[in-house]
């Protein structure tokens, strides 16, 4: 019976998020785990221009949501940086795959970087 009530748990998590992404706390503390490389790298002023691009539109200018796009405000709170840019690197529908078409590596860093600082 725990297995099942797991199970759904999980299911109904996964379901809830499929906007964007995620709402757990798991992950490293750096995102070498999804990128290869770690945060430290990462540029949060050339984030922020990157997310203006490629996020702001269903994330809102400002990470407060949109229509489309949950609010990422907070998120550090929420989330370790691997998690987060595992999210944007592997997303679940309806957001799109930018990486690697749209976003370097490099600019997977630099949204994460800034994502964590709204």
């Amino acid at each position: 019976m725990l297995r099942w009530f797991i199970s759904l748990a999980v299911l109904l998590m996964g379901a809830s998020l499929s906007a964007c992404g995620s709402h757990a706390t798991t992950g490293s503390s750096s995102a070498a785990g999804a990128t290869g490389a770690p945060l430290e790298s990462a540029s949060v002023g050339r984030g922020r221009a990157v997310y203006a691009a490629q996020c702001a539109t269903c994330h809102g200018d400002a990470g407060g949501g949109g229509q489309i796009g949950p609010p990422l405000r907070g998120e550090r709170l929420r989330r370790k940086p691997a998690y987060i840019a595992n999210a944007i690197a592997n997303p679940t529908p309806p957001m799109p795959k930018l990486v690697p078409a749209q976003m370097s590596q490099q600019d997977l860093l630099d949204v994460t970087a800034f994502v964590q600082q709204l």
